[in-house]
């Protein structure tokens, strides 16, 4: 694409030309500077006067563009800088306030002279040059009637009665500037827009609480500009003092400020720290778990579990182990005790400070399994052990040349120990390493003179300790850690040490020597290597001699070693390389006669291999350049010609029902090369693949090939080259719309405004407002008005409708043939191109209702009272339970759920000492009541008393080898849950032997 680079700069210098020549004849001609001026004239406000909208220009190369939109009539509007608005056509000026008028002016027709100063009225003006919408120059000029408002008038100096000991709060709040006003709201604890807060007790007032003597108080009033008014609010203060200000927004977005005044000194974090009282460790003396705080704000959390007793629980950082309620404290121990703290009821201040004794604490925040909040206080009682103790220093007899290695192995810290294990090359936890040969020693080996090694020492805690290792020694010097599992998955520590400096990846290099390729000459098979971690692979099959063998590319063939080399050809060799004997050092980089060459590694060796090329008067060429293969397109057929940038090469001769000229197209859709007179299917991807071959006199050896300026790969076949362009079909119209995860109406739930596509094609419109998210909105047919977001819920038998607003991404439009919700198709579509409205109806909304279960229990335990749940019939999940209440009325209990789904579910009714039963029911939207009978385990009969009789029909049910159905709804199947004592679903006879044992008569 180089050359159409250059024709747009000499198009460019061309048009800079062509500028330079107008400029200077306009200069020449306007013979001064006055032509690039624009003096206005207009009517200066007038207290009690409307605005003038009749503005003139001295010039006629400028004229005011005569539009009205907004506030902008004749191309002229008026601003209000002391109420910091706009003004419309009929407001009128107001003594005293300050004025600016903005005038649109643009060149007139065929003048191109730039706008360099303004004036209005002989005044000198701002001046900005900007564009419209279709990009069009216009400018901007404004002029200010006096002097604009400095941020002084952006303060509200607001008036409230101070708080009074034994007097209500005041809720009557002025503001001395007509720009702002206080919002006469009430919710919570705000009152016409003010609210107090007691910062002693740390909680809010009410209207009716009085002020106390010594309290602090602040008082916080609710602020919105006045009707019009733009000017943003910098400062306030309360009583002439400065205040706090912070913006905020309301339900629905509108923006207000908050402004807070402290009537005396913000409380300091002297009413949020926890006293803490606890008896201190003393040796030999147990814990003492009574720990008391001297604030009523906060209180010890009572709970007892694991270590925790009282809400207390004690650490011997000696040991790094938690330490129970009956052990006893250890002389020279560092000890720290954990005390769990809540707020207490009704208190929100928040614990920022703990001490223990009166010494300061660590404190943290964390919550419950409720997540309910509470804090963590920590004090150390001594010294809290440093990263020492978390250091293990250990001790091992160097390497000597000529000695064999040393296994036994010292740590100086009692709190880890040596795995003293014997695998491999692991003797009582200690293992060497050869880094010279890159290679495990074993313990018959000796040290060599020069080598460098390592030791690696296996690494465990000791027994009940919890510390972890942060640090390791070796004989005194800095060591590597890691940590590691065993089999079983329990963890240790690996320490390694090198006794001198590891060698540098030079070790992972063989320089192989060989005779390179002269023409006339046969091949060399004598390759050395300069590494004795390496070694020629000495085998003869096929090609290969002695690990050698040699290629052909220009007639892409392998020779043989007695063939001659012949001028021109392009040779490779490759040498086959293995490890030598006990080497595990891994080979990555390799030369060849010094030259960078290629390694590839198989499982049993390396490939390594390198081109030469013998002198040639034949040009060599590196770089291909194809251009203009077009993408297909559409019902089209394919691009069979192209432009080859460069001489020495061309597409090959080649022609038959895939290829014409050497260029052939691949549906990578359907994976099948394409026939000559086949068309671009949509939606399809394709690849054009070109075959090349040299011109007499060229070798084509190419480094890069590009093809539509973009770079692509390429391959050899023999001297010729194939090269692959591959074009990605975008469908730039969305014919399918898949929008999921939309949750359907369900009575007194919240719409779902959430909705899930995986298109990258489009996306929902930027509308949104009291009723519609991100262009979602959902209607009730049944009312005729939307769901207002964050207000209304859904209503039972209520029919709905949801509103989607989609647009396309840039460079695709709709063309939709289907559209689906939740797999249901959408038939109710609007619009096309650049925009979709999609409608789509749900069924009535389903009611939830209220049932009642009224339950008789007889026998079990009478002070136990029944529980009913229902569950769901394919996922055995519990959706709704609840307990029962006596009602004397029907002699049993009364069992009520609230809100339930009308469906299917099995109910479960049980009761402590009796057997659960099941039933199978069905609530509609008009169910509001079921009955059930439970009984004692073992009352077979179901009579209330556990008898004789009872034990026999126990027996009959084990004769017949009874089992116990799931649906026990029937008295008959209930009655063998009943006999089934020891409840494991089959009647025999240790259910008898128990039966016998609850017989009452």
């Amino acid at each position: 694409m180089k050359h159409l680079k250059i024709q747009k700069k000499a198009l460019s210098i061309f048009l800079i030309m062509i500028i330079l020549i107008s400029t200077l004849s306009l200069n020449t001609a306007a013979a001064g500077t006055f032509l690039k001026n624009a003096d206005i004239t207009i009517s200066a406000p007038i207290a009690g006067e409307r605005p003038s909208y009749s503005a003139t220009i001295n010039s006629d190369k400028f004229e005011v563009i005569d539009e009205e939109y907004g506030y902008i009539y004749h191309g002229v509007t008026w601003y209000d800088w002391t109420l910091d608005s706009n003004i419309d056509y009929d407001d009128e000026f107001v003594e005293g306030h300050v004025y600016s008028v903005t005038v649109l002016i643009r060149n007139t027709a065929g003048n191109n002279i730039g706008l360099l100063n303004a004036t209005v009225n002989g005044n000198e003006a701002e001046l900005s040059e900007t564009t419209d919408e279709n990009d069009n120059p216009y400018y901007l000029v404004q002029y200010c009637f006096g002097e604009k408002p400095v941020i002084s008038d952006e303060t509200a100096d607001i008036t409230i009665t101070e708080p009074v000991a034994g007097e209500l709060p005041s809720y009557e709040a002025t503001i001395g500037n007509e720009c702002f006003e206080v919002i006469d709201e009430e919710f919570g604890y705000v009152y016409h827009g003010v609210t107090w807060y007691d910062w002693t007790l740390d909680s809010n007032i009410d209207y009716d609480d009085v002020f106390v003597e010594g309290h602090i108080y602040s008082v916080t009033v609710l602020v919105k500009k006045a009707e019009g008014v733009e000017l943003e609010l910098l400062a306030a203060t309360v009583n002439g003092n400065e205040a706090e200000l912070s913006e905020t927004t309301d339900e629905n977005d509108n923006p207000y400020y908050l402004v807070q005044y402290y009537f005396g000194e913000k409380p300091t974090n002297s009413d949020e720290t926890a006293d803490i009282t606890i008896t201190e460790p003393v040796a030999g003396e147990l814990p003492s778990y009574d720990a008391t705080i001297g604030n009523e704000c906060f209180e010890v959390i009572y709970e007892e579990y694991g270590y925790v007793y009282k809400g207390v629980t004690w650490y011997d950082w000696t040991l790094d182990s938690n330490i129970d309620y009956d052990d006893e404290f250890v002389e020279g121990h560092v000890y720290s005790v954990t005390i769990l703290v809540k707020k207490a009821e009704g208190c929100e201040l928040e614990l920022l400070y703990a001490t223990v004794n009166g010494n300061s604490a660590e404190i943290s925040e964390t919550t419950d399994d409720y997540d309910n909040p509470y804090y963590l206080v920590q004090y150390y009682f001594g010294e809290k052990p440093t990263n020492i103790d978390e250091t293990a220093d250990i001790t091992i007899t160097e390497p000597v040349a000529g000695e064999l290695p040393s296994y036994d192995a010292t740590i100086g810290n009692e709190c880890f120990e040596v795995i003293y294990e014997e695998y491999g090359y692991v003797y009582q936890g200690v293992t060497w390493y050869d880094w010279t040969l890159d290679s495990n020693i074993d313990k018959n080996d000796v040290f060599v003179e020069g080598h460098i090694y390592s030791v690696t020492v296996l690494v465990k805690k000791a027994e009940g300790v919890e510390l972890d290792l942060l640090y390791a020694t070796v004989n005194g010097n800095s060591a590597e850690l890691s940590e590691t599992t065993d089999d079983y998955g329990n963890p240790y520590y690996l320490v390694q040490y090198c006794f001198g400096e590891k060698p540098t990846n030079i070790d992972e290099t063989v320089d192989i020597t060989i005779t390179e390729p002269i023409a006339g000459q046969r091949p060399s098979y004598e390759a050395t290597i300069g590494n004795e971690c390496f070694e020629v692979v000495d085998e003869e099959y096929g090609y290969v001699y002695q690990g050698v063998t040699w290629y052909d590319w220009t007639l892409d063939s392998n020779i043989d070693k007695n063939d001659v080399f012949v001028e021109g050809h392009i040779y490779s060799v490759t040498v086959l390389v293995k490890k030598a004997a006990g080497v595990e050092l891994d080979l990555l980089y390799a030369t060849v006669n010094g030259n960078k060459a290629e390694v590839e590694e198989t499982d049993d060796y390396y490939f390594v291999s390198y081109q030469f090329y013998i002198e040639t008067d034949a040009q060599i060429i590196t770089s291909v350049n194809i251009f203009h293969i077009s993408e297909p397109t559409t019902g089209y057929g394919f691009d069979y010609t192209a432009t080859l940038s460069g001489s020495g090469y061309k597409t090959k001769n080649i022609n038959n029902s895939t290829t014409i000229n050497g260029i052939s197209w691949f549906d990578c859709t359907d994976e099948k090369y394409v026939e000559t007179t086949d068309v671009c299917v949509e939606g399809h991807s394709y690849s054009a693949i070109i075959q090349l071959e040299a011109e007499d006199g060229y070798i084509l050896l190419p480094e890069i090939v590009k093809i539509n300026g973009e770079e692509v790969g390429f391959s050899y076949e023999g001297t010729d080259v194939v090269t692959e362009a591959y074009f990605e079909y975008v469908d730039p119209y969305i014919r399918n719309i898949e929008l999921t995860d939309v949750n359907f109406p369900v009575q007194f739930d919240a719409p779902d405004y959430s909705i899930t596509t995986d298109s990258d094609k489009y996306t929902f419109a930027d509308k949104n407002d009291a009723y519609f998210s991100e262009g979602v909105a959902w209607f009730d047919v049944s009312e005729g008005r939307y769901l207002e977001i964050g207000t209304d819920t859904f209503v039972g038998a209520h029919i709905y409708m949801i509103e989607i607003y989609l647009v396309p991404e840039e460079g695709f439009s709709f063309d939709l043939t289907s559209v689906t919700l939740n797999g249901e198709i959408v038939t109710d579509i609007w619009g096309t191109g650049s925009r979709v409205i999609l409608y789509y109806q749900f069924e009535p909304c389903e009611t939830r209702t209220d049932i009642s279960i009224l339950v008789t229990a007889i026998g079990g335990d009478e002070y136990s009272s029944p529980r009913v749940e229902l569950i769901d019939p394919k996922s055995d999940e519990i959706l709704y339970d609840t307990q029962g209440q006596s009602d004397p009325s029907y002699q049993g209990y009364l069992c009520k759920l609230e809100f339930v789904y009308p469906t299917s579910y099995i109910m479960r009714v049980t009761r402590e000492g009796c057997t659960p039963r099941y039933y199978n029911i069905s609530v509609s939207s008009y169910s509001y009541a079921f009955t059930a009978d439970i009984f004692g385990e073992g009352d077979v009969n179901m009579d209330g008393v556990v008898d004789v009789n009872d034990y026999q029909a126990c027996v009959n049910l084990a004769l017949e080898d009874s089992e116990v159905p799931e649906d026990t709804t029937k008295d008959t199947d209930y009655r063998k849950a009943l006999a089934d004592v020891c409840n494991d679903g089959v009647i025999d006879v240790l259910d008898c032997f128990y039966a016998e044992k609850k017989r009452v008569i």
